[in-house]
């Protein structure tokens, strides 16, 4: 992969750790599992990303709700 695909995959990967994975304690496994959806929705429609003017990152997908992400 070029540097810039194997940065982004090394940026998500710590996203996923740092985001979700350790974020806060869990008894298991299967419950860090059941928070993952949640984390990803709040990754996607929530998180302003610095590239695209502080928008989220769903804001670049045409024809999506902003808000819900649902489909238009």
């Amino acid at each position: 992969p070029s540097h810039t695909e194997a940065g982004r995959a090394g940026r998500f990967i710590r996203l996923l750790v740092n985001g979700w994975a350790h974020r806060k304690p869990c008894d298991s496994n299967g419950e860090r599992l059941t928070a993952l959806p949640c984390s990803v929705f709040n990754h996607n429609h929530s998180r302003p990303h610095g590239g695209i003017g502080a928008s989220p990152p769903i804001s670049r997908v045409p024809g999506t709700n902003n808000v819900s992400g649902q489909r238009s």
